[in-house]
């Protein structure tokens, strides 16, 4: 992955975090992602498949409704 990919993700993140809250936690899926996710420090997650994880989460609360 490229530094002005991740410089990219960083400037996002720190934005967000100035806008949302300092404390904001950082999941990162996708291409790239476990790379971009290891220069983001101790604060960002990798998670492979997180989208999948979503939706079966929604799937699970939508079954017992």
């Amino acid at each position: 992955v490229g530094w002005g990919a991740t410089g990219a993700v960083r400037e996002l993140v720190a934005r967000s975090r100035r806008r949302v809250s300092k404390s904001a936690r950082v999941w990162v899926t996708g291409g790239g992602g476990e790379a971009i996710a290891r220069h983001l420090g101790a604060g960002a997650r990798y998670e492979r498949d997180l989208v999948f994880l979503g939706l079966h989460h929604l799937f699970e609360l939508n079954r017992s409704a």
